[in-house]
């Protein structure tokens, strides 16, 4: 695909071609159904804080770029992702921030935040450090928060879908549900129209990909180099593979990069940053 004359505007501009041209990608995202109306596929970049529109039926970028609002627009893109209808795109930041967008009018569609205690969120603090708060100051700071008496009517204030950087965004084939997960090891199920929290659970160990199975498995490569399964519907943990030492266990050299189950999802495939790669049933 195509960023449109990138020689022609650099010559036009007075700079080099390579000034225009995108950093390489780090997160893709792809949706077929709407590919003939809008664009239908989403980048990230390495360092950068916007996420690229494309159309697949042109060849070229689409019309719109994506930025996190306000403050969370200031932190990279981590993780991308499409819903299975096609009209909404998410984008995970480094700061824990997940937001939707209209892929159609590229406007902003709302975020996912947490509902906690004020008390609760001290604790996450505490354990976290200024993890998933925007620090110094600021109108969704954590001070000023709490000192907004609880911050809402409930007496709870709201924080980033996740406590550091976003790995993982996945939708659910019937657009009921959306899963995401990050470094702070844990696996949150959203409601996908209201966007409220509905399930959490615990790793205990920082998650790096992900890919959630039509039937609700969710496999999850972790910085310990385990690849686990969990029920995204009762919160159970199904499925551990660890590695074993397919490729002289160059798996056990670095962390799982990338993994997915195969179609029946009775087996998955994994790989590693350092090269490795497998199956397993």
């Amino acid at each position: 695909m195509s960023q449109k004359n990138t020689s022609k505007r650099a010559k036009k501009m007075g700079i080099a071609e390579e000034a225009l041209k995108l950093p390489p990608v780090t997160r893709i995202a792809w949706g077929e159904l709407r590919e003939r109306d809008w664009a239908n596929v989403i980048t990230a970049h390495e360092g950068t804080n916007k996420a690229y529109t494309w159309r697949i039926s042109k060849g070229s970028i689409g019309e719109h770029i994506l930025q996190c609002p306000k403050g969370d627009g200031k932190f990279e893109v981590k993780a991308v992702c499409i819903s299975a209808c096609g009209n909404f795109g998410y984008l995970g930041a480094a700061n824990g921030a997940v937001h939707r967008f209209n892929l159609q009018s590229g406007l902003h569609r709302g975020s996912l935040e947490r509902l906690v205690d004020a008390d609760e969120a001290a604790k996450q603090k505490k354990r976290n450090g200024n993890q998933g708060y925007n620090f110094p100051g600021g109108k969704r700071s954590f001070w000023a928060l709490a000192n907004q008496a609880g911050g809402n009517e409930d007496g709870k204030i709201r924080l980033s879908a996740h406590d550091g950087e976003v790995t993982c965004i996945q939708a659910e084939c019937a657009n009921r549900s959306l899963v995401t997960a990050g470094v702070d090891g844990i696996i949150r199920v959203w409601k996908f129209k209201e966007m409220k929290l509905q399930l959490e659970i615990d790793v205990g160990c920082a998650v790096r990909c992900g890919h959630l199975h039509e039937d609700g498995l969710f496999v999850v490569g972790c910085e310990d180099k385990v690849v686990r399964v969990y029920d995204t519907i009762t919160g159970k943990r199904v499925r551990t593979y660890t590695p074993v030492s397919y490729t002289h266990l160059r798996a056990h050299e670095t962390r799982e990069e990338r993994r997915c189950p195969m179609k029946d999802g009775k087996k998955k495939v994994a790989g590693g940053g350092g090269g490795g790669g497998g199956g397993g049933g």
